[in-house]
């Protein structure tokens, strides 16, 4: 079993949406720690997975991260991947409810770990008016405040390969890495919130893994 290890540093602050406690915002932790979610990074890298494949090979046939041409009426929601010949995307992430799907994709070639913080900066804390989007103007006396992770800290976690995923499938996920690096982790990224950059190890070892996630 291949192991890689995957570095994320924070070139901005990064919001995680945790416990509110009254009007406080908190981000994830978990028994008190800091930590990203593998099932957020590995929803972020299959979405520019997706992107990446049916970019680049014509019309796309798997939205298992949702359609983007959804309507208020008919909002975006997962579909089957059509892909009858083997979608690639599929193979390494897996779908969703697996039980509706092709037996191939039950057993997916990838798993995530969650990401744990190295380099521990404190939160950074910031005031918002709630907006009502409806109307497009504020909410009296509706201010809240959001806890951030704060620039230059620094995640790390671990992507199993469970199986051989080939040339084709190592170059896929990397572009898709650093694609969602460019793309963004956590919440308020149109306010500048959660641009990271990635570095990658593809020579970790389970031992490694232990060592840095205990």
């Amino acid at each position: 079993m291949r192991v890689w290890e995957v570095e994320i540093e924070l070139l901005s602050d990064l919001h995680t949406a945790g416990e509110r406690k009254g009007s406080v915002i908190d981000v994830l932790r978990r028994d008190g720690k800091v930590y990203l979610p593998g099932s957020h990074i590995k929803g972020v890298v299959r979405t520019e997975a997706e992107r990446i494949w049916f970019g680049k090979n014509g019309k796309r046939i798997c939205w298992v991260t949702g359609d983007p041409y959804g309507t208020e009426k008919e909002p975006a929601g997962i579909k089957p991947c059509e892909d009858r010949s083997g979608c690639p995307v599929c193979e390494l992430f897996g779908v969703p409810e697996q039980e509706r799907w092709d037996e191939r994709y039950l057993d997916p070639a990838l798993r995530f770990t969650d990401f744990v913080l190295l380099r521990d900066k404190g939160v950074s804390e910031r005031t918002h008016v709630m907006i009502l989007r409806d109307k497009g103007s504020k909410r009296e006396g509706a201010l809240f405040s959001e806890r951030a992770i704060p620039r230059g800290s620094i995640f790390r976690g671990f992507i199993l390969m469970i199986r051989d995923l080939g040339g084709g499938g190592e170059r896929l996920l990397e572009g898709a890495l650093h694609s969602a690096a460019d793309y963004g982790f956590g919440g308020g990224r149109s306010r500048g919130l959660g641009w990271v950059r990635v570095r990658i190890d593809k020579d970790s070892s389970i031992g490694r893994m232990k060592e840095v996630l205990s």
